[in-house]
């Protein structure tokens, strides 16, 4: 009988040695969530939390943000796990409304970009570390992800609904009343009372318009893609696209945001070049609609053309029958460094 036990223990043992393993375990995953808003519509989050329904990776209560779209807040906790659900409340002082919601994550999406990453120059392999979270007027949320400063990718939006909250609880110690506190924080957020004022409290252009995706590329004019080091572009939508090696020559034409800034390197003669531009929203996306108006189901390029004798950077957005230049120019310099030559 004792003998029969010992080898039935060894067989157990066996099976669960050889049990296939969850498909969290074989992802290393190391991120720590961000909670922000758009920085003329400040929020406060009353409670928060990225789950899997096993484990949990909570979210910073009882602090302001304002800090921006699409960027993310200062988090202490770190998360190990692929999230189906967020859970977040919070206050929206425009408003004077508190809000909540319970989102379904698009798990298997998040799951295969954490194992996708980012692959940097020399074959370095990058693994997406935060989880990026912004609320904005309505209820609206809006999540992305983000591989150091490489890639940020939108994963998701969602429509949270209002609730009742005890707004005491948030400054059990204060002595100004609700919309005196209120007052004072959107004087805080420089410029907002009268940006509210021109625009209203809107979902817009947070929800739709800035996420408008057009087919187009980017091109950096006279240069090889073998001696272009790298193009980063950053989009309105909060995204962000860092162009190099293998992905200058195959990242063609695909759906993008309208561009919001870009940077790039690249190497002629020998001397290493950098360049990098701004774009104004309003003249952006009037030219894209203009261009999707004239020029339906047709991929566009945006050409970034250097002129070494002015250092300065021109940029146009061309169909196969016009082109049409972008009012905003760019610089270009010449970098310090000789190693990135070197390499080519």
């Amino acid at each position: 009988m004792i003998r029969f036990v010992f080898y039935l223990l060894m067989a157990l043992n066996i099976f669960a040695c050889k049990a296939p393993q969850n498909k969290e375990q074989t992802i290393k995953l190391d991120w720590q969530p961000g909670v922000n808003a758009p920085k003329h519509y400040p929020i406060r989050t009353v409670f928060g939390s990225f789950s899997n329904g096993e484990r949990t990776c909570g979210i910073t209560t009882g602090v302001r943000r304002n800090g921006g779209w699409g960027l993310g807040g200062k988090e202490m906790t770190t998360g190990r796990f692929v999230p189906n659900k967020l859970t977040l409340g919070w206050f929206s002082y425009a408003e004077d409304k508190f809000y909540k919601g319970e989102f379904d994550l698009p798990a298997d999406t998040m799951e295969a970009l954490f194992k996708q990453g980012f692959i940097k120059r020399g074959g370095t392999h990058s693994r997406y570390n935060r989880l990026i979270v912004n609320a904005y007027p309505k209820g609206g949320v809006a999540l992305w992800m983000k591989v150091g400063g490489n890639r940020i990718v939108e994963v998701a939006h969602f429509q949270g609904e209002e609730m009742e909250y005890n707004w005491k609880s948030m400054y059990p110690y204060a002595t100004d009343t609700r919309e005196e506190l209120n007052d004072f924080v959107m004087k805080q957020a420089k410029g907002s009372l009268e940006y509210i004022a021109q625009h209203g409290i809107t979902q817009e252009p947070f929800k739709t318009i800035f996420r408008q995706r057009y087919n187009y590329t980017i091109s950096l004019d006279s240069v090889p893609h073998n001696k272009t080091i790298h193009i980063m572009t950053e989009f309105f939508n909060g995204e962000m696209d860092t162009m190099l090696g293998d992905e200058l020559e195959h990242n063609f034409f695909k759906n993008k945001a309208v561009t919001k800034y870009i940077s790039f390197r690249w190497v002629k003669d020998k001397v290493v070049y950098y360049g990098k531009i701004y774009f104004d929203a309003k003249e952006m996306y009037d030219l894209f609609d203009k261009m999707s108006t004239e020029c339906p189901d047709e991929p566009y390029v945006m050409h970034l053309k250097p002129d070494y004798s002015t250092r300065k950077l021109t940029v146009t957005l061309s169909s196969s029958t016009q082109e049409i230049e972008i009012q905003r120019t760019g610089k270009i310099g010449k970098s310090s460094s000789q190693k990135e030559a070197e390499l080519f």
